[in-house]
């Protein structure tokens, strides 16, 4: 199953949550009950697992199997239950990442840091797809103790779009970035520091805040991920862009005539759901986002009027 950036209070049934015809937008899916927990429940979950049997230590090696779960507002979430996250920004085969070789080399060698485990489960997994020319995929190892100066980077960057956008060449400049960009879903989770890459290439020359704060959004993305693997990795691909850590941009934001499959729901979720996430609580990605879909709605209504 693969994943959005979910926020909001224990309990939710499916009927409010995003993509409820859908459960590959679901985490935890409860058919009987017909309930979910979101990325932040699942979170206190673990927190409460810690707090009962690990001394309230975090997990060392958190492994998320689910497809597209390498996302910034979903490793946001799980700061201080977990020292390692391995997820992936791609779908995942009906395979687990945690082979037997690699738990085999855990039990018999010597002690391995949180870092030593996940890096050697993300370079086994990619390994055994390396050879497999019509299957792709990006796991990473995420340092989830560094995730702070990311979100600090995060809302840097948010503070000068938000003013730049007012201008019609920076909205063109966010489009192409986008446009050129790696997404993984039809929802729009792209690949974040090739996004900041793109979009520093994309701005005016006058516009040197936005380019400084995108660099350190790149910067921040390499602290995080200690260690990612694409498979196969050959050159030409689109997927050879990522870079370990995705974020939620769903392309109605800028392309007004776009349609697919349970984009309803997408837009439901950015006026009512996404701001409660803690990812958008700490940066105002959400801000962001709704103030060039505005934006973007004034000059289609402009030139439909013209």
């Amino acid at each position: 199953a693969s994943q959005q950036p979910v926020g909001g209070g224990k309990g939710r049934t499916a009927d409010s949550f995003p993509g409820d015809s859908g459960n590959e937008l679901k985490l935890l899916y409860d058919i009987t009950h017909n309930s979910v927990l979101n990325n932040h429940d699942f979170a206190e979950a673990i927190c409460d697992y810690t707090e009962i049997y690990n001394k309230r230590a975090p997990i060392q090696v958190l492994g998320l199997d689910c497809c597209n779960m390498a996302m910034a507002e979903v490793l946001s979430e799980l700061q201080g239950v977990a020292e390692y996250a391995v997820a992936a920004e791609t779908g995942l085969p009906f395979q687990s990442w945690l082979s037997a070789s690699v738990l085999d080399k855990f039990l018999k060698g010597k002690h391995q840091t949180a870092r030593d485990f996940a890096v050697n489960a993300v370079k086994d997994f990619v390994g055994s797809f390396s050879n497999s020319a019509g299957t792709y995929i990006e796991l990473s190892a995420c340092n989830l103790n560094r995730f702070g100066a990311l979100e600090t980077a995060m809302k840097e960057l948010v503070n000068e779009l938000l003013p730049a956008i007012d201008k019609h060449e920076n909205r063109v400049a966010v489009l192409k970035a986008w446009q050129n960009d790696v997404s993984f879903v039809a929802d729009g989770l792209i690949d974040l520091a090739s996004f900041c890459g793109f979009l520093a290439g994309s701005v005016g020359p006058s516009e040197t805040a936005v380019r400084k704060a995108a660099a350190g959004v790149q910067d921040a993305v390499k602290n995080v991920v200690d260690w990612k693997g694409i498979a196969p990795n050959v050159a030409g691909r689109r997927i050879a862009l990522s870079t370990g850590l995705s974020i939620w941009f769903p392309p109605w934001i800028q392309f007004p005539n776009v349609r697919y499959f349970q984009m309803k729901q997408s837009k439901n979720y950015l006026f009512n759901g996404y701001s409660s996430t803690q990812f958008a609580k700490v940066t105002g990605w959400d801000r962001f986002l709704l103030k060039l879909f505005a934006l973007t709605q004034q000059k289609q209504q402009i030139t439909s009027q013209a």
